[in-house]
């Protein structure tokens, strides 16, 4: 079978997905230029390990008219590589809706059934999302039996076309990355990643003072980009048990 991934916002979970089926079926895989760089970056080579062939896009908004030429992309790979079938992982971006809305039948991984507590300002994109799962998907795979009952709920689709699939593991930091080995910091906390309400921010600054109390020289690090990191900065600033980065994180 000839596979085209798509994958716009997880790049390790997809190469890992395109080395395993390149063992059966034939796989091209498309990423997001920018998602490559923020991750994997100078392993990408050995971390695809030519097992796939891959076609790296830009990413562009809905106004710029940029966009259209991942749509020329996406119609050249259709018409060269001749897809049985695309396995889109579901994100938010217009770029994606030049591979759903092919005649080419669509698998979706959906990741996220809900969307997270303070993930806002992507109510398009959520409609989009819910249209596309009603209706443009042929089959879809949630990481869960639960995320299934949800997604039959809020689709209204037949649970025969909905699969739950384990999420499996991440190899690629292993074989990849070659991470330098750095002492640990006793009494030190690492809040990482998407600092957004989901992620319970507040809750750690609440307990802070209570774990203070027992372990004086207590730091907490808090490290990635958010909304919710910009509503509690001031306080953290003026913490000296916090230390901020406020930055997004590189794999290495």
């Amino acid at each position: 079978m000839r596979i085209l991934l798509v994958s716009l916002h997880h790049v390790e979970y997809a190469l890992e997905l395109a080395r395993g089926l390149s063992r059966r079926h034939s796989v091209h895989l498309v990423l997001l230029k920018e998602r490559v760089s923020q991750t994997v970056k100078s392993e990408f080579n050995s971390m695809s390990a030519g097992a796939v062939s891959v076609t790296l896009i830009e990413k562009h908004s809905a106004k710029n008219l940029k966009v259209l030429n991942n749509f020329l992309i996406a119609s050249r790979l259709l018409r060269e590589f001749r897809p049985d079938i695309i396995h889109l992982q579901e994100a938010y971006g217009f770029s994606n809706l030049a591979f759903v809305l092919s005649r080419v039948p669509v698998v979706a991984t959906v990741h996220d059934v809900k969307p997270h507590p303070g993930d806002n300002g992507k109510t398009l994109w959520l409609t989009l999302g819910r249209l596309a799962r009603k209706y443009l998907y042929s089959k879809i795979i949630v990481h869960g039996e639960n995320l299934k009952k949800e997604l039959v709920a809020e689709s209204f689709r037949h649970p025969d076309d909905i699969f739950s699939i384990p999420h499996g593991c991440l190899f690629s930091f292993h074989n990849g990355c070659k991470p330098a080995l750095n002492q640990e910091e006793d009494h030190t906390i690492l809040f990482f990643g998407r600092i957004y309400e989901y992620k319970g921010l507040k809750y750690l600054i609440q307990a802070t003072p209570m774990i203070t109390e027992r372990i004086q020289d207590l730091k907490v690090i808090i490290a990635g980009v958010g909304d919710e990191l910009a509503r509690y900065r001031e306080r953290l600033m003026t913490d000296p048990y916090f230390e901020v980065h406020e930055r997004f994180i590189p794999n290495k």
